[in-house]
């Protein structure tokens, strides 16, 4: 399934209300690409779980800041 940019900002407004912590989206050339300005494993584990429900693959960068959806 493809995400599409209204996927990733109802993603940015739960993070939003239940972390107090915003998600920054960027539309790059046919995919998204979103980023943190701090790491955190919760977060990470619900935008996991986020994108898993939509048969979607979140890949996190090493430093855990960024990540693209496959």
């Amino acid at each position: 399934m493809a995400i599409t940019i209204f996927d990733a900002n109802d993603l940015k407004k739960l993070i939003l209300e239940r972390y107090d912590t915003v998600l920054h989206i960027h539309d790059t050339c046919g995919s998204l690409y979103m980023n943190l300005d701090e790491p955190n494993k919760e977060i990470e584990e619900f935008i996991t779980d986020f994108f898993a429900k939509k048969n979607a693959k979140a890949v996190f960068s090493d430093d855990g800041l960024s990540l693209k959806v496959q």
